[in-house]
């Protein structure tokens, strides 16, 4: 699963150049380029609660709403601008 969630990530990014990590909950990663996230993933056995970083695009499972993630999962942030 994590290589489906990077593959469309680094297609539309290049090589990852200018991605960093973002600040995140415990057990998640969260990616951004420049203050914008990019992607978040959760790969923990429970879901967490994310702030609400914008419009998602697209997920590996169906989001429950709220800013939650469920576990297992992988999320991509439409980014403005590209």
């Amino acid at each position: 699963m994590p290589g489906r969630a990077v593959e469309p990530l680094a297609a539309r990014h290049g090589d990852g150049a200018g991605l960093r990590r973002l600040d995140a909950p415990a057990g998640t990663l969260v990616f951004g380029r420049g203050e914008s996230p990019v992607c978040a993933v959760n790969p923990g056995a429970e879901p967490v609660r994310l702030p609400e970083y914008g419009t998602v695009s697209p997920a590996s499972a169906e989001l429950p709403g709220g800013g939650v993630l469920p576990a297992d999962t992988a999320v991509r942030y439409a980014v403005d601008g590209g």
